[in-house]
């Protein structure tokens, strides 16, 4: 009886580190991947923002100096920037311009670029966990709510942002 026991065990010991050694494993592989995926999405920005024909006036608000562009978006992870279309300015009221750019400072005063990045990353490096994608989005939901928020308690306005949105 004492040999089963011992032989059950001895096995349960064996299992445990294997299991130790997959988890490790599937971490440094989710960490390797995320890494460079990650690394690779921002330089690719990077050289995407830098093809925009763009007029930086030095305030950390760039202007995208095409009309067929209709945007505007927060990027930089260290360093954010806001910028915003010509296209974008032309179609929007005064109003509504005020409700993109106030989203926009809010993503930027933040830090929410850098927020996204490193929960892409955490995303990444445990993708063999469904609810870390699940978290990561809602995490994302928050972020975009808070600015949303935060527009509408600075202007008083929500039918402008929700019409600058659509």
């Amino acid at each position: 009886m004492s040999y089963i026991l011992l032989k059950c065990m001895s096995l349960l010991s064996a299992a445990s580190v294997f299991i130790m050694w997959t988890g490790v494993s599937l971490f440094i592989i989710g960490f390797t991947y995320s890494i460079m995926k990650n690394i690779w999405i921002l330089l690719r920005t990077s050289a995407d923002i830098k093809k925009l024909p763009l007029m930086d006036y030095g305030l950390n608000t760039i202007l995208i100096d095409d009309n067929s562009i209709c945007t505007a978006f927060t990027a930089g992870v260290l360093k954010p920037r806001i910028y915003i279309s010509k296209g974008l300015l032309n179609s929007l009221s005064r109003d509504e311009i005020k409700a993109v750019f106030l989203h926009e400072l809010h993503h930027k005063k933040s830090h929410d670029p850098l927020k996204f990045f490193l929960s892409s990353v955490i995303k990444d490096i445990f993708f063999y966990v469904q609810i870390v994608k699940y978290l990561v989005t809602v995490f994302h939901t928050i972020r975009e709510n808070a600015a949303d928020k935060n527009v509408v308690s600075i202007t008083g306005k929500p039918i402008e942002l929700a019409s600058a949105i659509l």
